[in-house]
């Protein structure tokens, strides 16, 4: 189930993540602690690029070894991207809406 649902989501988020990481760290003026983890979703990204790149050109993918390598570091990437989504979607709601109310 985790596999299906990371298969059909990843490029969905590679490609609102990685603009929007590009964008997070070029153009936003304010925002130092949004930096790094923006620069780390663009850092696993690219070494997950290069990684299946190096792969792809050097070597040959029928050895099961680097499509474990590959998997452990796309699912890395993807989680990490995830995390950092969730983070920006909670920071846009108000403070009052985060805190649970017990009555």
């Amino acid at each position: 189930m985790w596999n299906i649902f990371c298969a059909r989501s990843y490029l969905a988020i590679l490609l609102v993540s990685v603009p929007l990481a590009v964008w997070f760290v070029l153009k936003r003026n304010n925002s130092e602690q949004w930096k790094c983890p923006a620069f780390f979703v663009l850092l696993f990204y690219t070494a997950n690029f290069g990684n299946v790149f190096g792969v792809s050109i050097v070597h040959t993918m029928e050895f099961p070894r680097y499509s474990a390598v590959l998997f452990i570091t796309a699912l890395f990437a993807h989680l990490w991207a995830i995390r950092w989504l969730i983070e920006i979607v909670l920071m846009k709601f108000p403070r009052s809406n985060r805190q649970l109310q017990f009555v």
